[in-house]
């Protein structure tokens, strides 16, 4: 499993944005240790799954940081 996963693109939805009391996505990336540099592409976006916000960008940017597939 790690071998598979080694070097794999990582994007972090932070929902719930349109909520007061939600998570910065600076503060979810750092309680889950992504604010340091680690060894694969990493992104936390802010996102609210009602009215779409964040979802198009999350993907374009995994879209844009997908490792080349290996055969």
């Amino acid at each position: 499993y790690q071998r598979r996963v080694h070097g794999a693109s990582l994007l972090v939805l932070a929902n719930k944005q349109d909520l007061p009391q939600a998570m910065a996505p600076s503060q979810v990336a750092q309680h889950l240790g992504l604010s340091n540099p680690i060894d694969r592409p990493c992104c936390v976006l802010g996102s609210c799954a009602t009215s779409g916000r964040g979802l198009y960008e999350g993907l374009h940017w995994l879209s844009e940081n997908l490792p080349p597939r290996r055969h």
